[in-house]
């Protein structure tokens, strides 16, 4: 579950629907749900910069959501050139270099690029992990991208 300062709307994958369902943490009413993933929803993140919500599957996609409609506006699978496509397990937003970070079950870690010109493009920039990764996180004093996996070590 994450909370969405900004919107004050708490959200959270619901495991039998493959959605994402958004509700109001003071009254604990159902606000909104994101339906479209055909596996487990991993993560959501929102882009504020873009009134965009991100999700990542367990169904080998990523998905770029309108804030206020829900409606769907990007969908892709995670293939890189001549690899099968991964269930993804991680996603998180690095704001200051608009790049949306996703990472798959078998340790590869994409930066995708936003775009958008009236209507949105994600230019995929380049694959920067291949072992597997446990945990993803900005270093906000050096900018860089951590990741740490399950031998303890970490990689920026």
């Amino acid at each position: 579950m994450s909370y969405c300062q900004k919107l004050r709307v708490a959200f959270c994958s619901e495991e039998h629907t493959n959605n994402v369902i958004f509700i109001n943490p003071q009254t604990g009413e159902h606000v909104h749900t994101l339906a479209g993933h055909t596996s487990l929803v991993t993560q959501c993140v929102h882009i504020a910069e873009y009134m965009l919500f991100a999700t990542s599957s367990m169904d080998m996609t990523i998905a770029l959501w309108e804030q206020d409609s829900g409606q769907c506006v990007y969908f892709t699978t995670t293939t890189t050139l001549n690899e099968d496509p991964m269930p993804q397990t991680y996603l998180m937003w690095d704001s200051q270099h608009k790049l949306l970070f996703t990472g798959a079950m078998d340790g590869r870690i994409i930066g995708w690029q936003l775009k958008i010109t009236g209507k949105i493009e994600i230019t995929r920039k380049y694959v920067l992990f291949e072992k597997r990764k446990y945990s993803l996180q900005i270093n906000e004093q050096t900018k860089h991208l951590l990741g740490m996996n399950r031998d303890g070590g970490i990689y920026n």
